[in-house]
């Protein structure tokens, strides 16, 4: 018996001790965990040393649910009978469609997109702390719990872990979103970028956030006074990302572009073609020029080094 769940044991439960359990259950890996009371203390149990008993096998009492009764020495208490799911697996339908996240564990940096727009939870079964548009893609950390009839999975949200709710996801492959490891990808969406540095540091910047970062503008024709202009710049957003704000700080702390950019967040009221972060190269070795450009009415079509 391994508890808690993917940790390391820390107690034992006797042969025949029954356990109340908690209704919340943890996959991880190919292993399922449940969380019961031990001694009141609440610890997570493989399912492998478990078997489903009768009620009468245990004692209630509605007033402490949660505290074991002695009898004869022998710690019993309520065992709540929906356990079992254990086999719960064999219950839940297989993934024939393998875009389905729920019934089978997906594995541990699965690539899982919205399919509608969705909550995010600060843990599972808990408060919701965002939302997500139909398409946001995350990188998943292994770990699911089941909570009465939902399946929350542990995933990486604007660099936090955070909880989504499976009925509303899907798996995807890499090019959608990163996978093992934290690595990110780059995905151009058919827009060209010129400059081999560029190019580069937006890999730097997919792998530092580990997500899908995705172009929105390259190279483009123009009157040469934008750096897209003479082909050493790039527009794009993250997946997993809901604020500009987070992801211009993020990198602008993260080092990755000290010098010789100019990085602009062009917030919700930019004069340009909506909400994205731009990086355009200088060339020449300068100190990077950090702007927040249409971030309020006061900052449209303002490009004021910070």
């Amino acid at each position: 018996m391994a508890l808690p769940g993917c940790g390391n044991a820390v107690d034992k439960a006797v042969k025949g001790q029954c356990l109340k359990y908690y209704g919340l259950r943890l996959t991880c890996g190919d292993k399922q965990y449940f969380r019961c009371d031990i001694v009141g203390k609440e610890r997570w149990l493989e399912a492998h040393d478990l078997e489903l008993s009768g009620a009468s096998k245990c004692r209630y009492d509605k007033r402490l649910p949660h505290i074991f009764k002695k009898k004869d020495n022998v710690f019993v208490c309520y065992l709540f009978v929906v356990f079992i799911n254990i086999l719960a697996n064999i219950a839940l339908p297989v993934l024939s469609d393998t875009h389905n996240i729920l019934g089978a564990n997906p594995d541990a940096g699965a690539c899982f997109c919205a399919t509608t727009g969705a909550a995010v939870y600060d843990n599972a079964c808990g408060k919701s702390v965002s939302t997500v548009k139909s398409g946001t893609c995350m990188k998943y950390w292994g770990l699911r719990l089941t909570c009465g009839e939902s399946q929350y999975f542990a995933v990486s949200y604007q660099g936090k872990k955070r909880w989504i709710d499976g009925k509303a996801f899907a798996s995807q492959t890499a090019h959608h979103c990163s996978i093992g490891s934290g690595l990110g990808t780059v995905d151009f969406r058919g827009k060209h970028v010129s400059d081999a540095i560029v190019k580069q540091k937006l890999h730097e910047i997919a792998d530092y956030f580990g997500t899908r970062l995705w172009v929105t503008s390259g190279d483009r024709n123009g009157n040469g006074h934008s750096h897209h202009d003479v082909g050493r710049a790039a527009d794009f957003w993250l997946d997993g990302w809901d604020s500009g704000k987070a992801i211009f700080d993020r990198l602008r702390s993260s080092g990755i572009l000290d010098t010789d950019f100019q990085v602009i967040w062009h917030g919700s009221m930019t004069c340009t073609s909506g909400e994205h972060i731009h990086i355009g190269r200088y060339g020449d070795g300068r100190r990077t020029c950090w702007v927040n450009e249409g971030i309020s009415r006061s900052s449209v079509c303002v490009y004021n080094c910070m």
